[in-house]
C-alpha cells in the first residue's frame, strides 16, 4: 500500500511540474519530513515549544510546588494541564498562519523569498488555519467540562476572535496591534494561573510571594513583548508605508520610535528592580538576583543598539536578542 502512496505521490508531482502547477503538499507534505519545514516555519515551531516550556514553569515550578506548601490541591490534572498547553500552541500556531496570510503584500517588501505562504500556496494555509481552528476548539471544549467549568468554553472564541481582528483589523491601527500583541503574551502564564485561580487566592495570604513573583513576570513580559513589536515595526518599515499601515515608527518617525524603545526598555529594568528595592525575600535568592542583574544589563544593551541603529538590518538584530531576552527571562522561574 505504501508503494502505491508512493508512485501515486510521486505522478501527482510530475505532472504538476509538466503541467506548471503547483503539488497539493497540504495532502501530501506529511508523507515528507522536508515538506514538513515549511509548515513549521509558518507556525513558528520554536515560538509554541517557548510557549509549552513557559506554561509548564509556571505550573511546575511556581504553582505547584506552592500549592504542596500550602496543602492546597491543583484543579489540573497532568493530563488536563497538557491538554491547556496544546490548545495553547495551537492557537498560537492559528495566530501565526492567518497574521502571515493577511500579510503577503507587505512580507513581499519585508521578507522576500521568506514568505511561506507563497511556499505552501494560500489555499493550503488556509485550510491548516481552520483545521487547527477546530482541533484547538475540540481540545478546549473537552478540557472545560472534564473540569466542569463550561463557563471558561468562550476562552478560546475569545482568543481565535481577537487573533484575527488583530490580524485584520487591530494590526493597522497605531499602538493597539503592539499593546493586543504584548496582552496575548502575558496571557500566556495568565491562562494557567486562570486555570488555577482558586487555589492562587488562597495564596494571596498564606504565600503572596509566588502571586508576586507571577505579577512581576507578567509585567516583564508585556512590556518586553511591546518592545520586540515595536522594533519589529521598526524593521518593516518600508512594507508597512507601502500597503498604508500606520505603524507607530510611520507616525512618529524613526528617532522617536528609538526614544519610545529606550523609554520600554527603562520601564522593564524598574519593573525587574522593584521587587529588590521593595525587598521582596523571594529575589533575593542568589540565583533569581544573578539572573535579574543579567536581564538589567541586557536591557541597557538593548537601549544602546537603538541609538546606534540605522536600518533594517539594525532592527532585525535587536529583534532577534529581544527574543533571546525573552527565553532569558524564563531563568525567573527557574530559579525561584
Amino acid at each position: 500500500m505504501l508503494v502505491f502512496q508512493e508512485i501515486e505521490i510521486q505522478t501527482s508531482s510530475n505532472f504538476a511540474v509538466r503541467s506548471g502547477t503547483r503539488p497539493n503538499n497540504f495532502r501530501t507534505g506529511f508523507l515528507d519530513h522536508s515538506s514538513m519545514l515549511p509548515y513549521l516555519q509558518l507556525v513558528r515551531f520554536p515560538n509554541l515549544l517557548v510557549v509549552a516550556l513557559t506554561q509548564s514553569l509556571i505550573f511546575y515550578r511556581l504553582i505547584l510546588p506552592a500549592f504542596e506548601r500550602n496543602g492546597i490541591d491543583a484543579q489540573l490534572s497532568h493530563l488536563q494541564f497538557a491538554l491547556l498547553v496544546i490548545a495553547c500552541a495551537i492557537v498560537t500556531a492559528a495566530g501565526y498562519v492567518i497574521n502571515d496570510i493577511l500579510d503577503t503584500k507587505a512580507d513581499a517588501v519585508n521578507k522576500p523569498g521568506r514568505n511561506h505562504v507563497d511556499d505552501l500556496g494560500l489555499a493550503n494555509c488556509r485550510w491548516l488555519f481552520v483545521v487547527l481552528i477546530l482541533i484547538g476548539y475540540g481540545i478546549s471544549l473537552q478540557l472545560a467540562l472534564s473540569l466542569g467549568k463550561s463557563h471558561l468554553i468562550w476562552l478560546y472564541p475569545v482568543a481565535v476572535g481577537l487573533l484575527s481582528l488583530y490580524s485584520r483589523y487591530v494590526k493597522p491601527i497605531p499602538l493597539a496591534g503592539n499593546l493586543l500583541v504584548a496582552t496575548f503574551c502575558a496571557g500566556v502564564p495568565a491562562l494557567v494561573a486562570l486555570a488555577e485561580l482558586e487555589g492562587l487566592n488562597s495564596l494571596v495570604i498564606s504565600e503572596p510571594a509566588t502571586i508576586r513573583i507571577l505579577f512581576i513576570y507578567g509585567i516583564f513580559a508585556f512590556v518586553a513583548t511591546w518592545l520586540r513589536e515595536l522594533v519589529k515595526d521598526m524593521e518593516d518599515i518600508n512594507g508597512d508605508r507601502l500597503i498604508g499601515r500606520r505603524t507607530i515608527p510611520i507616525i512618529l518617525g524613526i528617532s522617536n520610535s528609538r526614544s519610545l524603545g529606550i523609554l520600554l526598555s527603562l520601564l522593564n529594568l524598574f519593573a525587574l528592580l522593584a521587587p529588590l528595592l521593595l525587598g521582596w525575600p523571594a529575589f533575593r535568592k542568589p540565583g533569581i538576583l544573578i539572573c535579574v542583574v543579567l536581564l538589567c544589563l541586557a536591557l541597557c544593551y538593548f537601549a544602546w543598539q537603538l541609538l546606534r541603529s540605522r536600518n533594517a538590518r539594525d532592527y532585525g538584530r535587536i529583534s532577534t536578542q529581544l527574543k533571546l531576552f525573552l527565553l532569558g527571562g524564563l531563568g525567573l522561574l527557574v530559579l525561584v
